[in-house]
């Protein structure tokens, strides 16, 4: 998923633009496929608006600094929430 250039605020309330491509893959038992093709309308787009949020979470909790100097670090934090 391409996710375009968005606003997050950091913890020193500074404005960055982020954005981000996101691979995924839907879990192999037959519940997990049904649920993401008939549970929700639009999964790629309900999918776009989870990561952003996930983003926009992980960012405000850090400060500018932060973020900049531990990009790997901050990665990784969202790619485990993304995983849950």
């Amino acid at each position: 998923i391409d996710v375009k250039p968005f606003e997050v605020y950091t913890k020193d309330n500074i404005e960055l633009q982020v954005d981000a491509v996101v691979y995924y893959h839907i879990g192999a038992d037959n519940t997990h496929i049904v649920n993401s093709v008939l549970k929700v309308d639009d999964f790629e787009n309900a999918m776009r608006l989870y990561i952003i949020g996930q983003i926009r979470e992980a960012c405000g909790n850090l400060t500018s600094v932060e973020i900049i100097s531990s990009l790997e670090d901050l990665n990784n934090k969202i790619r485990e929430k993304l995983k849950e």
